[in-house]
């Protein structure tokens, strides 16, 4: 019963301290195993230094480096780049809406993929086409955002007539 008394008066002063140690506010490890936390405050709001200059993707979301490829000529661009973070759909749809219309994108169309459970915004600025793919699961919200020449079929097909922003290539 002393032992135990002993014992007990040692360990309270460090579960004492244990209590007022801050615990990292990770919810969540992105698919490559980055850790993820909730962002800070109401709303979403675009990282700076987000690769793609006219598609900023929100603060708090990271980059798949095995799923981020980008080339470009000069005159056209091929990127397919993929980011994990926390959010709700509904924002991630708000908060593009916003971005990409200041950035001089045009919305084409809205398509729910039942097959993948996910959401896909279609966009059009000049001679390029975007194609923002938005899903959720287990907490994690991913974003896959595909930019591409627009194709000689596509229905908003017109001739490049300015030069784009370059995108960065992810690497680790």
């Amino acid at each position: 019963m002393k032992k135990l008394a002993i014992l007990t008066l040692f360990l309270l002063p460090l579960l004492t301290a244990c209590n007022n140690t801050p615990i990292p506010a990770f919810v969540g490890y992105s698919d490559d195993w980055q850790p993820l936390s909730n962002q800070s405050g109401p709303g979403l709001v675009a990282d700076p230094t987000s690769p793609i200059p006219d598609v900023m993707v929100p603060i708090g979301f990271k980059p798949i480096p095995a799923r981020c490829t980008a080339t470009s000529d000069g005159l056209y661009r091929t990127v397919s780049h993929t980011y994990q973070g926390k959010a709700n759909v509904a924002e991630l749809i708000q908060y593009f809406q916003t971005h990409l219309t200041d950035a001089n994108w045009e919305m084409v169309n809205r398509m729910d993929d039942l097959a993948t459970r996910s959401l896909i915004l279609n966009w059009t600025k000049g001679p390029e086409d975007l194609r923002i793919t938005l899903s959720k699961r287990v907490g994690i919200a991913t974003i896959t955002i595909y930019i591409q020449p627009r194709s000689a079929g596509s229905m908003m097909s017109q001739s490049p007539t300015q030069y784009l922003p370059q995108p960065v290539q992810i690497t680790q």
